[in-house]
């Protein structure tokens, strides 16, 4: 359950609906969670409650997307990967927060980064592509480019906190430039890990600069 101001937005999985509950009466919306869209409202709401339940529902998805990257081993793979399918990734917006959440696990758990590579392999091969958000009739949104993007910005992120860990020369900031040099190496070697299995999976040129790039990134940290 999510709460906006005074109303809240309830997943009801016996009845298969939404309902904003508000004060003393509740408003059911009978929509299926897997394929929702804003624009699939009732007209008795208003343009601001259509608003309010299509980011609700970007939170129930993202929320049981995560339920079941958290509960994902090798050995449950088959049965849980066609889950997050059963979720609901039906629109652009939400392909890109499943995937974030799925980045930001393998490079927290490195381990599990052949897991995750062969989960996004998986996806890429079973996820149709989605119209352009940006322009009618622009390039197609696939699971590989947003992965790709994904790691790109990852990249950009930790190039800043590369630069202000080379800044760190003094002596009082031992300690930090420590611990800044950990979660860069961290989170770079559980990117290029992740790049690396994605390569196995599917021959992708930009994925091996991409491992290219965090390698010499590491390097210079070590050094």
């Amino acid at each position: 359950m999510w709460w906006w101001e005074s109303r809240s937005v309830v997943w009801k999985e016996d009845s298969g609906t939404v309902a904003i509950e508000e004060g003393e009466g509740d408003r059911d919306l009978p929509r299926e969670i897997a394929g929702a869209e804003s624009t699939s409202t009732t007209d008795a709401l208003s343009e601001e409650d259509c608003e309010f339940v299509d980011q609700e529902l970007l939170h129930l998805h993202f929320a049981m997307s995560l339920h079941i990257l958290n509960k994902l081993t090798p050995g449950n793979f088959d049965l849980l990967k066609g889950q997050l399918l059963d979720v609901g990734i039906t629109r652009a917006d939400i392909l890109k927060g499943v995937i974030s959440l799925i980045f930001d696990k393998a490079a927290l758990e490195p381990t599990f980064c052949p897991m995750y590579a062969q989960l996004c392999s998986y996806l890429n091969e079973k996820l149709p592509p989605f119209p352009s958000t940006d322009e009618p009739g622009g390039e197609e949104i696939t699971f590989e480019h947003v992965l790709l993007n994904t790691c790109d910005e990852a990249y950009e992120v930790l190039e800043k906190l590369k630069e202000e860990f080379m800044q760190m020369t003094a002596p009082e900031q031992e300690s930090e430039r420590k611990d800044k040099k950990k979660l860069i190496l961290s989170r770079a070697l559980g990117n290029k890990m992740l790049m690396e299995e994605f390569i196995v999976q599917v021959n992708c040129v930009r994925a091996c600069l991409l491992v290219w790039s965090y390698c010499s990134m590491i390097s210079s940290i070590m050094h």
